[in-house]
């Protein structure tokens, strides 16, 4: 994050990146996205943030009223930075080639475990996606994705591909 003595350093023209702190309220007014951060050492969110949880002594505390006092009586004087608007999000965009690259001939699909899918030569680390709990969910990924690469165009968007091509009753290619 850049504070206000970053912020007079390094002019905004020199600095490509935008931080998440001048993008919170957007993510939430323009697109619905809400925003949960876990930090220590800065109380410059305190203006932006909706609830202020303290842990003390491994217990969670609302100090909500606190920190909107502290920010009140300690203003950060940063220059909020970025753009007034978020704007569109680029689209994620699948290429046919990147399966042909990926089978080169194998048409192997596994699951080594709930975390590690191949198929063909690729690999596919799902480590980060907490919300897997069994091996079958991964499973259930790697046939989607095998389905859907019969309807990518190199123009489709993902979301529209998931959208037309599955229903909630449209799940028979998984059997």
């Amino acid at each position: 994050m850049r504070d206000r003595r970053m912020q007079m350093l390094v002019g905004k023209k020199e600095e490509p990146i935008t931080p998440i702190i001048n993008s919170i309220d957007l993510l939430f007014t323009e697109k619905g996205v809400s925003t949960i951060m876990v930090m220590g050492g800065s109380g410059e969110y305190f203006e932006v943030a909706d609830t202020v949880i303290k842990m003390h002594e491994y217990l969670p505390a609302c100090v909500t009223e606190e920190a909107k006092r502290i920010a009140e009586e300690f203003p950060s004087h940063r220059t909020r930075e970025g753009e007034p608007k978020l704007g569109m999000f680029a689209p994620r965009v699948p290429l046919p080639s990147s399966f042909r690259k990926s089978f080169q001939g194998k048409e192997k699909l596994s699951v080594k475990h709930k975390q590690l899918l191949y198929f063909g030569t690729s690999e596919l680390q799902l480590a980060g996606v907490e919300q897997i709990a069994e091996e079958d969910q991964s499973r259930c990924i790697l046939q989607a994705i095998m389905f859907l690469r019969n309807y990518i165009d190199g123009n489709t968007d993902l979301l529209q591909l998931i959208n037309v091509h599955f229903s909630p009753f449209s799940f028979s290619f998984l059997s």
